[in-house]
Formats: structure tokens, sequence, C-alpha cells
């Protein structure tokens, strides 16, 4: 699949992702926590977070988390990896 993006697409772990200068988060919403243990800490990074709180059931659909007074946002920057004290948080 690589190879089909072209050459200026290298294939990589999580945990060299994390590392970019801008990074981009999309995974399942229960799955975040998980994701992103391990992961180096953001230090003033860029990060796009498109992880939305969404829990899908199979055969059902999806249905919204309710997150309580917290904000969409809020559950990354929570996270050791979000670390956004120190980063800039792009939520979309």
């Amino acid at each position: 699949m690589v190879a089909e993006l072209g050459p200026s697409i290298k294939a990589g772990t999580a945990r060299e992702a994390a590392s970019a200068d801008i990074v981009l988060t999309a995974v399942r919403w229960v799955d975040l926590e998980r994701a992103s243990q391990g992961l180096p800490v953001c230090n003033g990074r860029i990060v796009i977070d498109a992880t939305n709180p969404v829990e899908f059931i199979e055969r059902v659909g999806h249905f919204p988390v309710d997150l309580g007074v917290l904000n969409v946002g809020e559950p990354l920057a929570s996270l050791p990896f979000g670390s956004l004290a120190a980063s800039n948080l792009v939520k979309i």
C-alpha cells in the first residue's frame, strides 16, 4: 500500500507517528486510551484530534457518548500522550 501511495509516504509504528511535528489521531472512541498508551508526550507539537465521542454497536448503529461536563477535546488532553498543557490541539 505504501508503494501505491507514492515515494513521499513511509510506513512506521504508532510511536514514530506520534513523534512527528504534527500528529493526527483518528481511532475508535473506545480505543483512544489504549491506542495512546506508551506514546511520547506531545510537548508543544500540533495534535489534530479526529476521534469523535461515538460508540458503534454492531448491527444496531452509532450512538453519542455522554461526556458529562467535558468538551470533546478533553478526553485526549487528559491522557499522558495528549498532555495538552504543552501542546496545540486542533479538534475536528
